[in-house]
């Protein structure tokens, strides 16, 4: 009996590729296969399949052996999702090499795994289903199922709930039925689910909301509208009753459709009840908003809470998105590209700051480098977005994903087009460097979960290669805070007094706080310096200001920021969560801290997180010393910046490079005598800046640091020849560096005494 048209359909769409001999494939030409899947990166995955079937045609012998190459190809596992996809599923086709199906299934399970594309996981998934290898791929899929059931993932709970049921015929429908009873979700969703479970089993059709769902799907004039007038006709015929099923299916239609009225009614007298007026206004803009499909629910209820806790002085609500940041940050691992950026205004492209150590195997450099200007990032453009932009944006990657960067770099012709992987970058914890004299010299950038015990390690070591410290300097100067518990243990480690509090918690509603003590003894005992400046807030004022208060150590630098305050982190009620899609929470100040000397540090600020005259916040050094890039007026640091990274400075770098970078690491102290720099008169009219001589040479001096540190892969721990403060340290503890032989080097004429 010849096969109607609709039967064959029914083949093609229920199977990954028709077991049909194809017809005669064309000779391959070398290389072609390798071309081919070399052009698949960032193509769009819906395509991925027709060029699956496509090159399936074409595995003639030389094909086959092309294929072989692929993927025995040492770099295979490094390639892009879409090459690595295309290549596994050619070679999980019938009748391959065994070799190249476990390699090719290896590939597909880590895809399902872990892809960054949502519909490139989805369709490894699928192929998982048809590879015939329930051994090794049913327990991936069961594991994939427990994730989409536990973060409510529908549409990999779909693709998984199909693969586990081609694989074996065991897959439970449940998960699949409470997603097309659940009224929250969409129409597609709902449909989607109910397709599937059709396409599982025949009597899976029969649930009357399944049912309903593949009648009216069956009217598309579609492929999917095909399907479902199949799958329609056979739950018909399986019930006995095709004409009395349709019946039944129009009167509960209609009764399912007073009973959504009535439901909205309802929900519209609770929500007046309860007064859920964000929720509600969320549903009101979906329905009326000419595109409802375009709303992100999600997004925008975020952006709501965000706002209305912002107004708040330092809180803060963190979506499921910051919340998770937040936990990479203080383990010191971050998701990022390797650099950091800025930018000098909003119309401006982000500019690489400095690159952190990102090296290939063979040690060669990758990525970005300092100074790139970044045009684009994952196909939009960086100019007009904002901080909190960028940070979406970036966010919205998923961990592992090649996100596309357009670069504009100097001394290229061409904007280049990198591909980096957003992964998690190492970001150091402190940086230490021994000092002439046994001086110790530490900088932290934060209070991290691992703080106090790395600094604990450097201490001991330098000790142990000195005989015994004869100083220590630790530089605090842009540390914002991070973790009180790691800044208390810190102090723990010069501090034996146990009686007195290093830090109270104090609350403006009577509320009790904790008090944190040190304990008995302590590991380091020579002398020690503070360096502080108005950006040192919260956890490294918590430091200072302790070791100033039990006369442990000298402060030195300029007034801290003012940030005296304790914060918590609260989870949100369910609603919230339901709303955000997933757990959210909210950071909120609640104690004021006070020092060992009964002082409270905190200054309120305003709107923008200046100080307000006449209060008083912060922690007064000793000793004041303002360095010299800390006296610039605002607008003169927006012109110092726009010098620092401009093309006239970056081609006076290239040109001089070497003789500067000689300088650098032979006589850094040159750098700060202006006789040193050629040219320096011609490069300075070239800018036409209000910005003095010294000032450009400063300017250029950093940007010089900056290049360095990217060549080195690794951040310097301080510029002593330039730094004021750190000298003033040096001299504190009992050395004269103007005239010890082994600082020499490091100082400019002015200040060396020979």
């Amino acid at each position: 009996m010849k096969p109607r048209t609709s039967t064959i359909r029914m083949f093609l769409l229920l199977g990954l590729l028709s077991p049909c001999a194809p017809p005669a494939p064309a000779a391959a030409e070398p290389g072609e296969l390798q071309a081919r899947l070399d052009a698949l990166d960032g193509r769009a995955p819906k395509t991925l399949w027709n060029t699956v079937q496509q090159l399936a045609g074409k595995l003639t012998e030389s094909f086959g052996t092309q294929l072989a190459e692929v993927l025995n190809d040492e770099d295979f596992f490094d390639k892009g999702e879409e090459y690595r996809f295309v290549a596994a599923a050619l070679a999980l086709g019938p009748n391959r090499d065994p070799g190249l199906r476990k390699i090719g299934l290896t590939a597909t399970l880590v895809l399902a795994r872990k892809a960054g594309s949502d519909e490139i996981r989805s369709f490894a998934i699928r192929l998982l289903g048809e590879a015939r290898e329930v051994d090794r791929v049913k327990s991936t899929l069961e594991n994939i199922m427990k994730e989409a059931v536990e973060e409510n993932l529908p549409r990999l709970l779909i693709a998984v709930s199909l693969a586990l049921d081609r694989l074996d015929n065991t897959t439970s429908r449940q998960p699949l039925l409470r997603l097309v009873h659940d009224s929250g979700r969409s129409f597609e969703l709902r449909s989607e689910a109910a397709l599937a479970i059709a396409r599982m089993s025949p009597r899976g059709a029969l649930d009357p909301i399944v049912l309903a769902f593949i009648r009216k799907l069956s009217s598309e004039p579609s492929e999917r509208g095909s399907l479902a007038r199949l799958l329609f006709e056979r739950a018909a015929r399986l019930n006995g009753q095709a004409p009395d099923l349709i019946v039944q299916l129009e009167k509960l239609e209609r009764e399912n459709e007073q009973l959504s009225r009535r439901i909205r009614s309802l929900e519209v007298k609770r929500r007046e009840v309860q007064g859920d007026a964000l929720e509600e206004f969320i549903e009101m803009i979906r329905g009326e908003f000419v595109d409802p499909g375009a709303i992100n629910v999600k997004a925008l209820a975020a952006e709501a809470f965000k706002a209305l806790v912002d107004k708040l002085d330092f809180s803060s609500f963190l979506s499921p998105a910051d919340l998770e940041r937040a936990r990479r940050r203080s383990a010191g691992r971050q998701l990022g590209l390797g650099a950091e950026f800025f930018k000098l205004d909003r119309l401006s492209p982000l500019i690489v700051a400095r690159t952190f150590p990102r090296k290939g195997d063979d040690g060669s450099r990758k990525g970005l480098h300092a100074g790139d200007r970044v045009l684009a990032l994952a196909g939009e453009a960086t100019m007009g977005l904002g901080a909190e932009d960028i940070r979406g944006l970036l966010g919205s990657q998923e961990p592992g994903q090649r996100v596309q960067v357009e670069v504009e770099r100097w001394g290229q012709g061409e904007i280049l087009n990198i591909f980096i992987r957003h992964e998690p970058v190492d970001t150091p914890t402190l940086f230490a460097e021994l000092l002439p004299g046994a001086i110790a010299y530490v900088r932290l950038p934060r209070f991290g979960s691992k703080t106090a015990e790395e600094l604990r390690k450097t201490i001991s070591n330098f000790g142990a290669r000195t005989g015994g410290l004869k100083g220590f300097i630790l530089d605090l100067r842009g540390n914002s805070g991070g973790l009180l518990e790691e800044a208390v243990k810190v102090v723990d480690l010069l501090v034996d007094n146990p009686e007195l509090p290093i830090v109270s918690q104090v609350s403006g509603g009577g509320r009790p706080g904790r008090q944190f003590h040190a304990t008995t003894g302590r590991q380091l005992t020579c002398p020690a310096v503070i360096l502080v400046n108005a950006w040192s807030a919260s956890a490294s004022e918590v430091v200072a200001g302790a070791l100033q208060d039990f006369r442990r150590a000298k402060i030195i630098g300029t007034k801290t920021y003012g940030k005296g305050i304790s914060q918590q982190r609260l989870d949100v009620p369910a609603s919230v969560n339901r709303l955000v899609g997933g757990k959210a929470a909210v950071q909120l100040p609640n104690f004021y801290l006070e020092l060992p000397s009964g002082h409270r540090f905190h200054g309120p600020r305003d709107s923008r997180g200046r100080r307000i005259v006449g209060k008083n916040g912060g922690i007064e050094p000793s000793v004041v010393i303002e360095a010299p890039l800390d006296k610039l007026a605002s607008w003169e640091r927006d012109e110092f910046l726009r010098v620092q990274y401009s093309t006239e400075l970056y081609e006076y770098l290239n040109v001089h490079h070497e003789h500067l970078k000689f300088l650098w690491q032979e006589a850094p102290r040159s750098l700060t005598e202006s006789e040193n720099y050629p040219e320096f008169i011609l490069l300075y009219s070239s800018l036409a800046t209000s910005l003095s001589e010294d000032q450009v040479r400063a300017a250029l001096h950093l940007l010089l640091h900056r290049k360095i540190e990217d060549e080195r892969q690794m951040e310097f721990a301080n510029t002593l020849h330039d730094d004021i403060q750190l000298q003033k340290a040096i001299e504190t503890l009992g050395i004269t560096v103007a005239t010890h032989p082994a600082y020499a080097r490091w100082l400019p004429d002015e200040t060396r005494q020979d």
